[in-house]
């Protein structure tokens, strides 16, 4: 899962990125994607790094008009000189005058308890969605697992709730884009591919018409 959204002051911050300026990151995401210097090489070279927290694997439920997403995941928190985000302490990052490391700015995600509401009945859907040239998929699911194997629901940003580790639910503000999907590149022939695309037609054509 990730949840982009679209306003004003985010596209603000994204303004300031050391790659990709004119696209937009996702500001949660299931599992959990951070940056980390060791990892930056020709094929990586956003130095991404993914973590599934197997205590916390992504759920859904539908309740009401509502679909509720459940997982451990991550959530941005800004954009912060590369020296001081360190990941693997799974604490906000401490600045030390004079240390050393990368200067530029990346992005900084934190582990954390996701929770996203969304009203089905305002949103729109797609299946099989394909990639949006505005947004930055480098820190989500590669785009191709959602063209492939996945959903797309669009909606405001005021007919979704976050809710993010212990802090208060929030409403969004501008626009919303939520992708759903599963890589099955391990498994293409598997039966549970078909069983995931029921979901997903049934997700997009029958719950909420």
């Amino acid at each position: 899962m990730s949840l982009y959204v679209l306003n004003d002051t985010l596209w603000k911050i994204m303004s300031s990125k050391h790659e990709r300026p004119d696209k937009m990151l996702p500001m949660s995401t299931i599992p959990w994607f951070y940056w980390e210097k060791e990892a930056e090489r020709r094929g990586n070279p956003a130095g991404v790094r993914r973590v599934s927290d197997s205590t916390r694997p992504l759920t859904m439920k539908f309740q009401d008009d509502n679909l509720l997403i459940k997982g451990g995941g991550g959530d941005f928190c800004g954009l912060l000189e590369g020296r001081i985000v360190d990941k693997y302490k799974g604490v906000r990052p401490l600045f030390i005058p004079g240390s050393t490391g990368p200067k530029k700015t990346v992005p900084n995600y934190e582990a954390q308890k996701i929770e996203i509401k969304i009203d089905m009945k305002t949103s729109e859907r797609k299946l099989y969605p394909s990639p949006i040239k505005e947004l930055d998929y480098y820190f989500s699911e590669h785009p191709r697992v959602f063209y492939e194997h996945g959903i797309q629901i669009n909606a405001k940003g005021d007919s979704i709730i976050l809710k993010v580790g212990n802090r208060k639910e929030t409403t969004l503000r501008g626009n919303a884009n939520i992708f759903i999907g599963k890589d099955f590149n391990e498994m293409p022939d598997s039966g549970d591919v078909l069983m995931f695309h029921v979901w997903l037609y049934i997700l997009n054509e029958l719950l909420f018409r």
